[in-house]
């Protein structure tokens, strides 16, 4: 179990560390793998948390790496529930009690 206070892992860490570093693939030949709309600068994107995975993306990330897509959606739904909980606090969302006069 992660620690309440802990930032879940986005997405495209886990597709780095789990599966392209171990299968040594680039996200270079991993966009090739995928297909004609997906590019090293998608893949990269995805890998540095600056874009999400949709739905699509979920699909054909799990066909290509022999997974689920329920998987790459379940990572993607905790990490926008984790970054959505720590944006409210990080913002001041929860104010301190003042003590009654």
């Amino acid at each position: 179990m992660l620690p309440k206070r802990r930032k879940s892992t986005h997405p495209g860490a886990v597709l780095l560390e789990d599966f392209l570093k171990p299968l040594e693939i680039s996200p270079k030949q991993f966009a090739a793998k995928l297909g004609g709309k997906w590019s090293e600068l998608r893949v990269t994107a995805i890998i540095k948390g600056e874009e999400g995975i949709s739905e699509t993306a979920a699909e054909e990330f799990a066909a290509a790496l022999g997974n689920s897509a329920e998987f790459w959606r379940r990572l993607e739904q905790k990490h926008n529930q984790s970054a959505n909980t720590h944006s409210h606090h990080e913002k001041g969302y929860f104010k301190p009690l003042k003590k009654a006069q």
